[in-house]
């Protein structure tokens, strides 16, 4: 990190997002573990490193508790969220309590790319396009349009959405990545 000029690096557990393949109960269990672990590894260097708190959508009451445990006793300070839990999005109102959470304690979401929803991806498979060359874009995009038009801003106009890679365009091949954050 000296050698490159990264004062902090903002860390979390890759695959610990994709606890939304599984049910809640199981899910929920792995984020929290996940937490645990990260702000274990983060505490030998607190200076230098800080951190995501993984969350379980499929259960957003206990992702919301998680988000609050993230913050005030875990220290991390975002939330990463693999874009659709199971092909259902953030805009659907069910998961507000994300937002709110997110929100209340500063904890921007990190909306992490995933591979199309089933609804998305058949013109994408049949060209090969499906994944990080153009399919990542395609579903990230989508999302947070659809959390914009879902009037999520409006009911929580603090909420800070961060979508990374120049919003998704570039995952292959790209040397930097920029990250946006969409102003409420």
């Amino acid at each position: 990190m000296d050698a490159t000029g990264i004062d902090r690096q903002i860390l979390s557990a890759h695959l610990a997002c994709r606890v939304q393949v599984f049910d809640a109960a199981t899910a929920t269990s792995l984020a929290h573990s996940f937490n645990d672990q990260l702000a274990e590894a983060i505490r030998e260097h607190p200076d230098r490193y800080s951190g995501l708190t993984a969350v379980a959508p499929q259960d957003p009451q206990a992702a919301a508790k998680e988000i609050e445990r993230g913050a005030t006793h875990l220290g991390l300070k975002g939330v990463i969220i693999s874009s659709h839990t199971l092909g259902e999005y953030l805009d659907d109102e069910k998961y507000w309590d994300i937002f709110a959470a997110a929100e209340a304690f500063n904890a921007p979401i990190c909306i992490h790319p995933n591979t199309p929803s089933r609804g998305l991806i058949g013109p994408m498979l049949e060209r090969g396009l499906e994944s990080a060359i153009y399919g990542f874009a395609v579903e990230t995009g989508m999302h947070l349009l659809a959390i914009i038009t879902s009037g999520a801003f409006d009911r929580f106009p603090q909420l800070q959405i961060i979508v990374g890679h120049a919003g998704e365009r570039c995952r292959t091949g790209c040397i930097a990545s920029t990250t946006c954050t969409v102003p409420p």
